[in-house]
């Protein structure tokens, strides 16, 4: 394969901007690009976010109200069932 004299690395380009409008140590964008929001669009984010966290929050309550419930009434059954079974066991001992 033959190499091309004038190679990326090779050819030196023209600065036409200086290094610090080129490259910009701060992180945020400039003062053109910037996107002004008014104070009834950051309200409404506000109130967007808060209503999407306090669901979440009392969704979460709810699944684990519903588990502890359930989880309660299996209790309270496999508690039935293990009394009820004793009872079995004396009535057919009593019985022979």
């Amino acid at each position: 394969m033959e190499k091309d004299p004038e190679s990326i690395a090779t050819v030196q380009m023209k600065p036409e901007y200086a290094a610090s409008e080129v490259y910009s140590t701060a992180s945020e964008a400039p003062p053109a690009y910037k996107m002004r929001q008014s104070s009834s669009v950051q309200i409404a984010k506000i109130i967007a976010m808060t209503v999407i966290a306090s669901s979440f929050i009392i969704g979460f309550f709810v699944l684990a109200s519903a588990y502890l419930q359930a989880k309660a009434s299996c209790d309270q059954m496999q508690t039935l069932d293990s009394v009820l079974e004793k009872e079995l066991m004396l009535e057919t001992l009593q019985n022979s």
